[in-house]
């Protein structure tokens, strides 16, 4: 990786006279390549996401623009989460987020946990598990509660148990029983699974997993309990 190198990989991605192809490898190259500033370049690529009309482009350009870490960078993102319609850059999009403060992309997470896109649904609240703050989990489990698919509602219990705070003992007494009563009631086993799995962020609760899962009729279940 050289700078001149990266700013060659700039050039072709900016220039729309390159075929398809080159632009697209030198997407993935800022992408990709590790340890490339592209500060300078902010302005350049938020102009380019709004323009840029291939979304195989776009997905990893907004990766690129997030690794920059600026706050116009989070900005522009944000803006092309609005307006985007291709749910793998959306998906893409959350994931660059992760670079910013949370406070700063709170809101565009909450919204993507409402998409109609399952995809992205669950890129924002994989978001919201690996990214959370712990001031945050009281709205995790709110939201988990709320009109989101139901396909998430597991990752978003398992960011409540990643993210609240040891003092709330007994708070974690009552989150923990809703989640086995969510386990029990339904009779989806990818689900099922997944309840497993936001158990599992509280070791205590190993026994309950082993009873549960290591006999259960579902491969799916045994697999995730172990």
């Amino acid at each position: 990786v050289t700078e001149g190198g990266t700013q060659k990989m700039l050039d072709y991605v900016n220039e729309e006279t390159y075929p398809g192809s080159v632009r697209l490898m030198a997407a993935n190259y800022l992408y990709r390549a590790p340890n490339i500033d592209l500060t300078p370049f902010v302005e350049d690529l938020s102009q380019l996401l709004f323009r840029e009309k291939d979304a195989e482009i776009r997905m990893p350009l907004v990766i690129a623009l997030g690794k920059t870490q600026q706050t116009a960078a989070a900005a522009a993102l944000e803006q092309r989460f609005r307006m985007e319609t291709d749910y793998r850059v959306k998906c893409n999009i959350i994931r660059a987020l992760a670079n910013f403060d949370y406070a700063l992309v709170k809101n565009t997470i909450e919204t993507g946990l409402k998409d109609p896109n399952l995809h992205v649904a669950q890129a924002a609240a994989n978001f919201c598990r690996d990214n959370g703050i712990s001031e945050e989990a009281p709205n995790y489990w709110r939201l988990a509660k709320d009109t989101v698919p139901e396909m998430i509602v597991p990752t978003l219990y398992a960011a409540v148990q990643r993210h609240l705070p040891p003092v709330y003992a007994e708070v974690r007494q009552v989150l923990n029983g809703e989640i086995r009563r969510r386990f029990r009631d339904t009779s989806d086993p990818y689900l099922q699974a997944a309840y497993l799995e936001a158990l599992a962020e509280f070791g205590w609760n190993y026994r309950f997993i082993q009873q549960q899962g290591f006999s259960h009729g579902a491969p799916i279940v045994r697999s995730k309990s172990v």
